[in-house]
This record gives C-alpha cells, structure tokens and sequence, in this order.
C-alpha cells in the first residue's frame, strides 16, 4: 500500500524515537531509510543472543526427547502456547497504548491519509516491542522442527499460518480495547511480559540438567502438558493434524483481519474526558498526602506509576528467588539480589531526584527546604530494596532454605543500599542524563557502576567465602580479609563523602 510505505519512509520505524526527530531539522528520505536499517539491525542484534540460546537450550531437549515423539509434541505444545499467550497480551497492550493521542498522532491525522492505514502503521511498528518473544517463539519452533525431524515445508507453513493467526486475533483485539485500559497500566503489563520472559529464559538454563525420564512422576507437570495438549488449547490449533481445524484457523485469520480493517478506520485517537456528575473535593483534611508528608506521598506515587521502578525492584527478585530453587544454599541465592539491586537502587534515587530537578524553577516556590524535598528520595528506594530483600528471606525460610549466617546480609545491604541512594541521588544532580528516563550522563552512569558493584563485590564474595569455610590457606586468607576489611573502610569513607558532597550542593540551591 503507498500510503504505508509513505509512512514508513517518511516517519520511521520507532515509535519512541519520533518526537526527538521531528523537533530537528527535517532529514532527507535516505537518511530515514538508513535509520530504519540500524533500527532494525539493532533489533536483531539485541534479540539474535538470546534466541541463539534458546534455540540450542530446546534442541537439546527435543534431541533428549525425540525418541519419544508424543512427549516432544506435548513439551513443544505447552511452550509455544505460553510464548503464544505472552505475544497476544503483549501485541494488544502495546498497540492500546499505540493508539493514546500524542503529537504524533496528531500530525498522522492532518495528513490525506486514511484513519485505517495510520491504525495499522502503528501496530505495525508496535511489533517492534514483541521482538524477543516472537525470537523465543521461532527459535523454540526451529529447535523442534529440526530435532524431532519435522516435514519441514508443512511446519513452516503451519508456523507461519499460526504467526498470522496470532498477530490478526492480536490487531482485532487491541483495535475493539483501544482507549479502554489507561496507559500507565498498559506499560506496567509490558514490563511484566518482560520480566516472565526473563523468568522463563532462566527457566530454560535450569533444564539442561534435567532428568526428563523423572517428569512423568510429577503429577502438576502432567497436568500442565494435558492441557497444553488438548483439543481446546486455540493455541496449538494450527499444528492439528485434523485438516479441519487448520482450515479453521485460516478463516478465523482471515476474519479477524477482515474485522480488524472495518473497525481500524474507526478507532478514536482523541482523548474523550467525560464530565463527573459528583463534585469531587479535591482538598482533604484526613488524605495519606496529610498523613505520610507531601513530598513522600508524591515520589510514592510516582513510582508507582513507572513501569521502569517496577522493572528494577522485580528482577532482582525473580532471579534470586529463581535461584533458590535451583540451588541448595540461600546464600548463593541471596547474593545475585544485593550485587543487582545495589546498582538498581542508585537509578531509582537517581530518577526520583532527576524527575524533581526537571522543574527546580516551580519546586523553589514551594516553602520547604531542599534536604526535606531529598530525603523521601533516599528513603523510598532504601525501604523497598530492604522489604524485598527480607520478604525473600521469609520465602527462603519458608521453603526451608533459610541459614542463620544469612541475616548478617540484612545488615550489609542496608548500607550498601544507603550508600547506593547517596551516590544515585547526588549524581542525578551533579550530572543529569540528556534523556528523559536517563538520570545520569554516561560517565557519571560508569561510574556508578564501578563503585556499587565493586564494593558489593568486595564485601559479598570474602564474606561468602568465610561462611562457606572455604578452604583458603596462606596468603589467600590473608587477600580474603584484606579484601573485605578493605570494601569495608572503602563502604564508610565513600558514604562520609557523598553524604557531605550531597549536603553541599544541596545547601547551594538554598
């Protein structure tokens, strides 16, 4: 269609990036083609290592299943139908936030171009955001494929057919929800995608040592691949060998698409605020914003509506509760939680405090002072990180893989969490990324990194090793303790430093 491909030339391929080209001069139309080259080039590289290791992690097991090809089915119908599902909620999500007016939108609809095709550019570039599953499904796909000794031109066109199904059932569903759901809760589900994603990468690593003549034993394993494998699964439906029902497939395809066109030119990119019949009294006297201070109750708000603090609180904590069940000490769980969230919290003081000094000119008007506009932004990430970190112990205990010598981490992640919110918050100040969800420069990021994870390491890995009673003898002992002494004295001076490098620039913006 001329129009699409207009748009594609002339607008581009990432949504995300749009508004800072049209702010610039306007470029000529090899320049947009040639960004729309290394945007895609950067999709492949960004999404080829990990479907590379998906792909050889599933070979391995279809090649240790092959010779019992019901079960390699049932496996593989069970993975694409999560891979499936987690396409479709995220297709949908991503082009219901597509749809939210934005300049954007706003000078597409100007243009002579019809309100369906501006519709279907957009969910179009939205595939983009379903880069990694739409890896994880065709790797999975080629790793089975290939093992198990499939017809190869009947599986690809039934993957290809399944593909088609997804994305038109996906297009009709996000046009018929569009402007339903609030954006924030549809960036939340995003990074929710993400981190289950993540979850089931770490799932795959964990199966490489898997004894899968043991699976049939466990009955919720059965169970999961019964199901996976029924004749009421939509999911598998294209890889039926009833004829009927893949024909079936192609005409609910053709259907969707069919309805997806009628419906596209009608979709309402206007932002409709309808009127409150009740007065809402937006003053009160008993509110949380009264009870908890202004200042707190906002950057509590604030983090919980970006999906980016969700990201950075929850995956550290998947991974290590990822890493209780596979491994048979909490201290090896633990640790992987403090090295990351460490370096996490500094982002989250530091977007706490860069969101603030974004509009320093309005915040001076208001009678309070800096340190007490800071403060809630050195506490809030501290107290999250620390209530995470002590609801895995509790999971920890629960499972009963709880060791006593573990609450001495409490301790060190609260001040290397402390010291991490000072470094963070200070640097948001002293230099501010250019981005608006970067809120340090590139150096001041490296440098960041260097120090939290440094010092996490320099404590964690001496420590784990003296609890563990590894057998250092000699000149390794004494580099052990002198390591740890040394991050330890390193911990006290840097929070001394930044604390009082903090104080200061604060008390010049009195």
């Amino acid at each position: 269609m001329r129009e699409l491909s207009i748009l594609f030339r002339y607008v581009g391929l990432n949504l995300m990036q749009q508004n800072a080209q049209r702010k610039s001069k306007r470029k000529e139309s090899n320049t947009s083609r040639s960004q729309g080259s290394r945007y895609i080039i950067l999709l492949l590289f960004s999404t080829l290592p990990m479907a590379i290791f998906i792909y050889l992690s599933n070979y391995q097991i279809y090649k240790a299943l092959s010779a019992f090809p019901d079960v390699a089915k049932a496996f593989y119908f069970l993975t694409i139908s999560m891979f499936s599902l987690f396409y479709v909620v995220g297709f949908v999500g991503t082009g219901m936030y597509a749809f939210s007016r934005n300049e954007d939108v706003e000078f597409l609809l100007t243009l002579p171009i019809r309100r369906n095709v501006i519709t279907l550019y957009y969910l179009l570039v939205t595939l983009s955001s379903q880069a990694f599953t739409l890896g994880f499904f065709v790797a999975s796909a080629l790793a089975y494929g290939i093992a198990v000794k499939q017809n190869v031109l009947a599986f690809i066109l039934q993957t290809l057919l399944h593909l088609i199904f997804l994305s038109s059932v996906s297009a009709l569903f996000a046009v018929l929800f569009g402007g339903v759901t609030s954006k924030r809760y549809l960036r939340i589900l995003n990074t929710v995608m993400i981190l289950l994603l993540v979850f089931i990468y770490l799932v795959f690593v964990s199966l490489q040592d898997v004894d899968f003549s043991t699976l049939g034993e466990n009955q919720n394993i059965v169970k999961l691949l019964s199901f996976a494998n029924s004749k009421y699964n939509v999911l598998t439906w294209s890889y039926s060998e009833n004829f009927s029902i893949v024909l079936a497939v192609g005409i609910l395809s053709v259907g969707s698409l069919f309805l997806f066109w009628k419906l596209a030119g009608k979709v309402g990119f206007e932002n409709i605020r309808k009127k409150s019949k009740e007065k809402k009294e937006y003053f009160k006297k008993s509110s949380y914003s009264s009870r908890m201070g202004g200042v707190l109750w906002k950057d509590t708000k604030l983090l919980v509506r970006n999906e980016q603090f969700i990201f950075l609180i929850l995956y550290p904590a998947i991974f290590s509760l990822f890493m209780f069940f596979t491994s048979s000490s909490s201290i090896s769980a633990l640790t992987p939680y403090i090295v990351i969230a460490v370096l996490y919290c500094a982002i989250e003081a530091g977007i706490l405090t860069s969101n603030e000094i974004q509009y320093k000119s309005v915040v001076k008007a208001f009678p309070i002072r800096p340190k007490n506009l800071i403060l809630p932004k050195l506490i809030i990430p501290v107290f999250i990180n620390i209530s995470v970190f002590v609801a895995i112990t509790i999971i920890a205990s629960i499972i009963r893989k709880f060791s006593v010598q573990s609450l001495i981490y409490v301790a060190i992640s609260v001040l290397l969490f402390m010291l991490s919110a000072l470094i963070g918050s200070y640097y948001s100040i002293k230099s501010p990324g250019k981005a608006k969800n970067q809120p340090f420069s590139v150096g001041a990021t490296f440098l960041i990194e260097g120090i939290t994870l440094g010092l996490a390491f320099g404590i964690i890995f001496p420590l784990n090793l003296i609890i563990m009673r590894a057998k250092l003898e000699g000149i390794k002992m004494v580099l052990n303790w002198l390591l740890l002494t040394g991050s330890g004295i390193a911990l006290a001076v840097l929070f001394a430093v930044y604390y009082k490098k903090l104080k200061n620039i604060l008390l010049s913006e009195e």
